[in-house]
């Protein structure tokens, strides 16, 4: 974890994971619904350095939009408001792309749909904000092979503060 301070004098608290897509490999692990005590372990089975909880979930814990752990898919694409984009894997690397702008094709070994996209362009996207601080998982590329997962408690000041800090 990581403790940096904002331009406005606040501490962000970040958990952030740093690497390069012609190192490393996108996986996801579908652990199924409700809340997995032992997911650290199926972490470290799966051989994995970075492990975030991305995504969003339906009440019953099944998750929200299409999801492809091990070229397994899970649920189905689905459209609403956070639901803005997908983050997927194939033989040729890490993609991020709008929801609209995907269309689904054989040797997809990951994949997760999420969103809302907070920065778009190198420009902030307004997003509507229900007044409540919740933990978030976000990811940022610079489009050159350098990936970056986080999470924390407010992504849009922290993408900001991190990109300012260089």
């Amino acid at each position: 974890m990581r403790v940096i301070g904002s331009p406005e004098g606040r501490r962000l608290h970040i958990h952030l994971a740093l690497f390069d897509s012609r190192r490393a490999r996108l996986a996801v692990l579908d652990l199924g619904p409700g809340l997995k005590a032992d997911w650290r372990e199926q972490v470290r089975a799966a051989w994995l350095v970075a492990a975030v909880n991305g995504g969003f979930f339906h009440p019953d814990g099944c998750p929200l939009g299409l999801v492809i752990a091990e070229g397994q898919a899970s649920n189905r694409i689905e459209t609403g408001k956070p639901l803005s984009g997908v983050l997927y894997g194939d033989a040729r690397g890490i993609h991020l792309m709008r929801l609209q702008a995907f269309a689904l094709y054989p040797g997809i070994d990951a994949l997760i749909q999420g969103g809302p996209y907070l920065v778009e362009a190198g420009r902030a996207v307004r997003i509507r904000s229900r007044g409540v601080s919740e933990r978030r998982t976000f990811v940022e590329t610079d489009w050159r092979g350098h990936w970056l997962l986080g999470a924390t408690q407010e992504p849009t000041l922290a993408l900001q503060t991190v990109r300012d800090s260089g």
